[in-house]
């Protein structure tokens, strides 16, 4: 865990993936004091009845940037801190040795080689007590518990049109999430609509207010509907806790993001996360997209004690998308 104020020195960490559409972001953490050593970064949701694979990372080490305070009388004509160029950084954890454990058993072991995602045999099942544990001579040894046990989703209703909502065209997505009473967390997750688009939703009807966009980043003052950024998509049924919730989203169409043409078809997915996932990715994202005057310092919630990220599980409810013949035709206006 790890609390971020406005101090002088930051450390990049890297990336998140497997989260939305495998993709990856850097992020920058304020410390104060002396810099924190190098760790893994690993973040990965496994679900039942589902491959697994891992890719390891590494956070920045020392060096890798300049100090805040230093970099303000450059003599290149820029002021405030720069960093030195991140894709010449191997952020890849290579050498790491992943080990799968399956009830005390274990069931499978693999090294991450060639910057690559190691990829595994065993399908988790239903009722799994799984150890994951990775080791690198270089960083602290990281082991997360999982239980394969978690309740499946429950929707009652799950419809994607293609309409235009206030002057432009939009994926607009109806869901009937009933709840089953547990203390849940959910997450919502396409891979045809582009990730800006996805974290900037407009909302068309929520039966319980202030449960998607729920974060307001410790501000001092509101911020307007079409600002409002849910990063990672993530929500809590802490209003709507035994009952059912009703949410129906606009996510404008981007004409410059270009899904995998050559996919036989898409997926909208409704997961249901656990509450490590939730919390890294809830508190990661108030860091991402805080702004103005902050009430309180933000903290980063990691699942692990010397590491950055977290391995959890997920339920998962898919929902499959012609996109060619859903946009085919002039959409209708949504009034």
């Amino acid at each position: 865990m790890k609390t971020l104020n406005n101090k002088k020195k930051y450390i990049h960490l890297l990336p998140v993936l497997v989260i939305m559409l495998f993709s990856s972001c850097i992020y920058e953490i304020d410390y104060d004091g002396d810099l924190p050593e190098d760790r893994f970064v690993v973040t990965a949701l496994l679900e039942e009845g589902s491959p697994m694979s891992f890719t390891v990372f590494h956070s920045a080490v020392p060096g890798l940037y300049y100090d805040y305070e230093d970099d303000w009388d450059d003599d290149d004509g820029d002021s405030g801190p720069h960093w030195y160029n991140l894709n010449e950084y191997n952020s890849f954890a290579d050498s790491s040795y992943i080990s799968v454990f399956v009830n005390g058993e274990l069931k499978e072991a693999a090294m991450q080689t060639d910057k690559a995602p190691v990829k595994f045999d065993y399908i988790p099942k239903h009722g799994d007590d799984m150890l994951v544990r990775i080791e690198n001579t270089k960083y602290k040894t990281v082991e997360q518990r999982l239980k394969f046990d978690m309740t499946p989703l429950q929707i009652d209703s799950f419809n994607i049109s293609y309409q235009i909502v206030s002057s432009d065209n939009c994926f607009v997505v109806y869901l009937e999430i009933n709840d089953d009473g547990g203390n849940n967390y959910y997450m919502l997750d396409a891979d045809f609509i582009s990730p800006s688009s996805l974290m900037n939703p407009k909302i068309l009807y929520e039966s319980h207010p202030e449960v998607y966009f729920s974060n307001n980043n410790g501000m001092m003052y509101s911020v307007d509907d079409e600002d409002k950024i849910n990063r990672f998509c993530v929500f809590t049924n802490e209003k709507f806790k035994g009952r059912k919730y009703t949410l129906k989203l606009a996510f404008k169409q981007d004409y410059y993001y270009n899904p995998d043409n050559s996919a036989e078809e898409h997926v909208f997915e409704v997961r249901k996360i656990d509450a490590n996932a939730y919390n890294y990715l809830y508190s990661l994202g108030n860091y991402m997209d805080a702004w103005g005057m902050s009430m309180n310092p933000v903290t980063i919630q990691d699942a692990f004690t010397d590491a950055y990220g977290f391995i959890s599980i997920k339920k998962s409810y898919k929902k499959a998308v012609d996109l060619s013949a859903l946009i085919s035709g002039n959409p209708f206006v949504l009034h």
